[in-house]
């Protein structure tokens, strides 16, 4: 027997309709897809250019022209681009900075003292200061593998944790600091007054790249005649022409032609 002509045709219809949607399924998962592999994509290209202006970053670091260094105390420069891929295309431009970390204060190393002034130096009272470096003193018994754990003590809420941040690493080594190299906030902890920390910082620049005046470092550039093999620095990169963190690479100068940079830690700023 056979069925009957609006059967069939209700039947074609609910065909047409199940193929609709299963065509408008696999159009959206293909263009989700397609949407993902771009996103894929453009991260791999912004990585590629972060890696290529902190690799300008390291060679203006190392360049044996004094007028042509970089400096090393946290001072932004900006770059035109950097270039990667075959093509030759060209990101950018890029705002860098290098901090030398024997500027800083190490965490796992700085005195009860100069932990003190540091909380004093950003807004708390002595009292207040007091306990700050203690919970520091305590926490860092097994040693702070990051800044970032300074988050985690009692009393350091957002607004002190991103005013101290900038003076502070783990990768010093040391219990003093650079003061040719250290900002404001560090040489106040070290015992510098706010007006002579700023007068420190302003004599810097009296020291022409040109001519270093047999200093390690002046003007914020370390002498080419210096060799600053195990001095470790943070190499900040940020993208000025799209919306980006900015890029925190950690990095040792080995001394080794073979093997120039050791790479230490890297992470994404806001």
């Amino acid at each position: 027997m056979s069925p009957r002509p609006g059967f069939a045709l209700i039947f074609a219809m609910w065909a047409s309709l199940a193929l609709a949607l299963i065509g408008t399924v696999l159009l959206h998962r293909l263009r989700d897809e397609a949407d993902h592999n771009a996103a894929l994509l453009r991260d791999v290209r912004a990585r590629a250019a972060d890696e290529a202006a902190t690799s300008l970053a390291v060679l203006a670091l190392l360049d044996p022209s004094p007028p042509l260094r970089a400096r090393v105390d946290g001072v932004s420069a900006r770059i035109a681009a950097a270039p990667i891929g075959a093509n030759g295309a060209m990101p950018g431009p890029y705002l860098i900075s290098i901090q030398d970390q024997n500027g800083l204060l190490d965490l796992n190393r700085a005195a009860p003292a100069t932990l003190r002034r540091l909380f004093i130096a950003t807004g708390s009272d002595a009292i207040t200061a007091d306990a700050l470096a203690r919970s520091v003193l305590d926490a860092r018994a097994p040693g702070l593998a990051a800044v970032d754990a300074l988050r985690l003590l009692p009393g350091i809420e957002p607004d002190l944790f991103a005013r101290l941040a900038p003076a502070l690493t783990v990768f010093a080594g040391s219990d003093t600091i650079n003061p040719q190299t250290a900002p404001a906030l560090a040489l106040r902890a070290a015992g510098l007054d706010e007006d002579a920390a700023d007068a420190m910082i302003a004599r810097r620049d009296e020291h022409p790249p040109a001519g270093l005046s047999g200093l390690p470092l002046a003007g914020g550039i370390i002498d080419p005649a210096i060799a600053p093999t195990g001095w470790v620095f943070a190499v900040r990169v940020r993208r000025l022409d799209a919306p980006a963190p900015m890029r925190e690479t950690i990095l040792r100068l080995t001394g080794n032609p073979a093997r120039p940079v050791l790479f230490l830690a890297e992470q994404r700023l806001p």
